[in-house]
């Protein structure tokens, strides 16, 4: 079996019916999925109930009877898959219905990549592109997520790279897999969908406990040897802060009618700024931001770049 989807379950059930269509839905069933509850809501049960199992293929279901978390979860899963690669998701992930074809095809041609990277481009060229080693080239196609890359089974296993149990740290994740990468692929073509349509229920300022780790272990990342690396490294950081976290701040607690929204994201614009002023002094001048090296779009270069600390400044440019 090339793929495994590594689901997990838990409390998110807005968008939870149209994602397990979308697997149902699918133009092949070749792949193996392991369903991960993680002791799941009533509403969440009785969503999966609808759905029969019993017409995929390949399907485990494991229940671990108390909420351990994402990465409880998705490290469960890759000890129990039987698959070549896995691709971690849960219900904020539609797929596209040939997303399992695409990826059995590029799995089948390609030379056993570390992992595969989703550019998830919507002008459906189909190229494939290979990465041997950490540059600005392939930073230009990397997101700091997980949920849209494709993890080789063997590659996990043999660096020993799995989540921290009950910390789900995925750019740690990521980091990790970098440090020991061969053979990178990224396909451009759009095959995932990501609900955004939902409030975040986890820790966001998970992102700052990320981010410490990542400043504090810069020795440890064998790639970290040029100058333009160690650029991007703290470019991902920055991204990852004033992108990321603050979109998904505002995203949640964003309300005309919530007394407690302006105080809520004004705490988290004042400690974002403070932690980039400790950590990334001079941030502002990173190469890769101030020369857009990265090519993002007119509107997020001029975001990402004039940057203010202003709670009307985040709402009026991200959104």
């Amino acid at each position: 079996m090339n793929i495994s989807l590594i689901y997990h379950i838990n409390s998110n059930y807005e968008t939870l019916k149209q994602s397990l269509k979308s697997i149902f839905d699918q133009s092949s069933h070749d792949f193996e999925f392991i369903l991960i509850d993680d002791n799941s809501t009533d509403q969440v049960k009785s969503c999966v109930n609808e759905f029969n199992f019993s017409k995929l293929k390949n399907f485990t279901y494991i229940n671990s009877n108390q909420k351990l978390g994402h990465s409880f979860s998705f490290n469960v899963g890759l000890d129990n898959t039987k698959s070549k690669y896995v691709y971690y998701l849960g219900s904020n992930v539609i797929l596209e219905k040939d997303f399992i074809k695409k990826m059995n095809s590029v799995i089948k041609e390609a030379d056993s990549p570390d992992f595969i990277v989703l550019t998830n481009s919507k002008k459906q060229k189909d190229i494939v592109k290979t990465y041997k080693c950490v540059n600005k080239n392939l930073f230009k196609v990397l997101k700091p997520s997980i949920k849209d890359k494709i993890f080789n089974v063997n590659f996990l296993k043999k660096n020993k790279i799995y989540f921290e149990n009950f910390q789900y740290y995925p750019i740690i994740y990521l980091y990790k897999c970098l440090n020991v990468m061969k053979n990178i692929i990224s396909v451009d073509a759009h095959l995932v969908n990501f609900s955004t349509n939902r409030k975040y229920t986890y820790n966001l300022y998970d992102t700052f406990e990320q981010s410490d780790y990542l400043i504090n272990h810069k020795s440890d990342f064998n790639f970290l040897k040029t100058k333009e690396n160690k650029d991007l490294y703290d470019f991902m950081i920055i991204y990852s802060i004033i992108y990321t976290f603050l979109y998904k701040i505002d995203y949640t607690y964003w309300s005309k009618t919530n007394l407690h929204s302006p105080k809520i994201i004004g705490k988290a614009l004042h400690y974002s700024n403070k932690w980039l002023s400790e950590n990334i002094p001079n941030w502002r001048e990173n190469p890769i931001l101030v020369n857009n090296e990265l090519e993002f779009d007119e509107k997020t270069f001029d975001y990402l770049k004039n940057f203010r600390f202003k709670l009307l400044y985040v709402h009026r440019k991200i959104r």
